[in-house]
């Protein structure tokens, strides 16, 4: 599978990779370079993968979410660190994901506040 903006098909799924109900918490300081993919199907879901992996040589669980038949690249090469933030990312998540399964699967969070109030001096 090449890495380019245009749509792209996740292989068939196997039963040989079985997903993991509970990933473990990366060690403080992990870093990893990661390419994320967005899927074609449902633009708020994101598959994570070590930056350069090849996507047509992986084997995913049967059950993965179909929306990820078909992603296109979003960002290459984005660094992440262990205990460093990254906007909108769940930073420890995904590590914790990749490092049990080899992928990750995410949507983008975040969250904003607004206060107005009147001031008094």
């Amino acid at each position: 599978m090449r890495l380019h903006p245009t749509p792209e098909s996740l292989p068939q799924a196997s039963s040989q990779v079985e997903p993991s109900a509970k990933t473990e918490a990366p060690a403080v300081g992990s870093r990893l370079s990661i390419d994320i993919y967005r899927s074609s199907l449902d633009r708020a879901k994101y598959l994570s993968v070590p930056a350069g992996t090849d996507l047509a040589s992986m084997a995913f669980p049967a059950d993965t979410d179909g929306d990820y038949q078909s992603v296109s690249i979003y960002k290459q090469g984005v660094d992440i660190e262990s205990g460093k933030p990254a906007v909108g990312l769940d930073v420890d998540d995904l590590l914790g994901q990749i490092a049990s399964r080899g992928f990750a699967l995410h949507g983008l969070k975040f969250s904003a506040s607004l206060s107005v109030g009147v001031g008094t001096r």
